[in-house]
């Protein structure tokens, strides 16, 4: 079959190649996974359940008769997963737009292959990191919204994170709660202290870790270098900001997630406390699979998470919000 060139499609792909184009696509930086990246996975089918035990008194003085005193109580805190998605989808228009642009090399219509090259480029490069910032953020703020049928919900609907099961735990009297009042940038240190100094033996100086806003945890640092300048309360870099708490044993952890909230939160590495669960069976993160059709590609994958406790014996947190 013969084949026609010309002059117009000739001149259009010469400037395609003529104009010379960045070679990043560049986006703003995305924030990583912290609450998640600190605490430990379970893995359920439906929900997950920790154990509580507790135990009364068993010592008394002697006497010959067997006198038995001793009594259990038992509890657990039931964590329901739900299931999270992202749907996108790519149309031949946005396909043509981006070959045009950036990649004139990659284009040949109808190929779907290309397709598929297209979309994992923007999965990889630009959506991942996007969809990993927002389930950081609804780690700490979501509050599940059922959807309505046909209408994406937002974010912060997806699912509840730990602001509400916090809240809700609380409220069922499970969580000890320790007074510090509104948190002040330039009493920072002596607050955090007081906080560390009431919670009980013998978690008191048990290594630990403080989770709190990153403002709450920068506040702290320069509170910390403005009373004692000759110290660094930094045990890690800035990205981080691993903070020491002198003479407790526990770190501040700054999460960026938690902005706007007062809330400190004490959790011990080798005590199981917080926990994100996720089903059994399925990928912990997301992992896209393509349907073409139509000249268009829809990339669809789907988790499921809850973000609650194994038990909350072993956790502490102030009273603010």
């Amino acid at each position: 079959m013969p084949h026609s060139i010309s002059i117009e499609a000739t001149a259009l792909g010469l400037n395609q190649f003529q104009q010379k184009f960045g070679t990043q696509m560049h986006q703003k930086l995305k924030q990583g996974l912290e609450l998640e990246s600190e605490l430990p996975f379970v893995e359920a089918e439906y929900a997950y359940t920790g154990q509580d035990i507790e135990v009364a008194d068993v010592l008394q003085p002697y006497q010959a008769q067997f006198t038995p005193n001793n009594s259990e109580t038992f509890d657990g805190i039931t964590n329901y997963l739900r299931p999270l998605k992202v749907d996108v989808q790519y149309t031949a228009e946005q396909l043509e737009k981006f070959f045009a642009k950036w990649k004139p090399n990659w284009f040949t219509p109808g190929a779907e292959d290309i397709q598929r090259g297209y979309a994992s480029y923007i999965i990889n490069n630009h959506l991942l990191p996007q969809v990993t910032e927002e389930l950081n953020l609804a780690s700490w703020a979501g509050q599940y919204v059922a959807p309505v049928a046909g209408t994406p919900g937002t974010v912060l609907q997806s699912v509840d994170g730990f602001k509400k099961f916090i809240a809700a735990q609380i409220t069922a009297g499970r969580l000890t709660v320790l007074p510090t009042g509104a948190l002040v940038a330039s009493t920072m240190v002596a607050q955090v202290r007081d906080f560390c100094s009431q919670v009980p033996e013998p978690y008191r100086y048990l290594k630990g870790m403080l989770f709190m806003s990153k403002t709450n945890a920068q506040a702290y640092a320069d509170d910390y270098l403005d009373k004692y300048p000759r110290r660094d309360a930094a045990v890690s870099n800035a990205d981080s900001l691993y903070l020491n708490v002198d003479n407790y044993n526990k770190t501040i952890k700054g999460i960026t997630a938690m902005e706007g909230s007062d809330r400190i939160i004490c959790v011990f590495g080798n005590r199981p406390s917080m926990i994100v669960g996720t089903r059994m069976g399925y990928p912990r993160y997301f992992s896209f699979r393509f349907q073409p059709f139509d000249r268009t590609i829809k990339c669809m994958a789907e988790i499921y998470r809850f973000y609650g406790a194994e038990t909350l014996l072993h956790a502490f947190v102030n009273d603010q919000v």
